[in-house]
């Protein structure tokens, strides 16, 4: 869930028309804050800081697609909380989606049973 967030939020900043703030950069923030935590990157904090960004985004952006950008961010906070703090605070994606967290079998074998003693 949270690279499909940090996707969909991607493509909700690329078609932003700019003319506002809010939906201007305040997609750009959030998009950068998911791109860390989907790197492995982010840090305790970045998920308030996501949520408080992303509902000044929705309160303030003046058109339909800067007040429903923040949704799915927010949405997958609420529901897969538990993902986005696996990603931050053990450097792991349960779904195995994003790139940078992912690694080889050898790697996330208990000492011993990686076949290479």
């Amino acid at each position: 869930m949270v690279e499909l967030a940090r996707h969909f939020l991607e493509f909700m900043q690329s078609e932003s028309c700019g003319k506002c703030t809010p939906c201007r950069l305040g997609t750009k923030r959030m998009l950068e804050i998911l791109t860390r935590i989907t790197q492995g990157k982010g840090a305790e904090g970045d998920i308030e800081l996501l949520i408080e960004l992303a509902r000044e985004v929705k309160d303030t952006a003046l058109c339909g697609l800067g007040q429903t950008a923040p949704n799915p961010a927010l949405t997958a906070v609420e529901y897969f909380r538990e993902e986005f703090d696996a990603h931050i605070r053990e450097k792991r994606c349960p779904a195995a989606a994003c790139q940078a967290l992912l690694h080889s079998p050898s790697r996330q074998a208990p000492h011993g049973l990686s076949g290479q003693e």
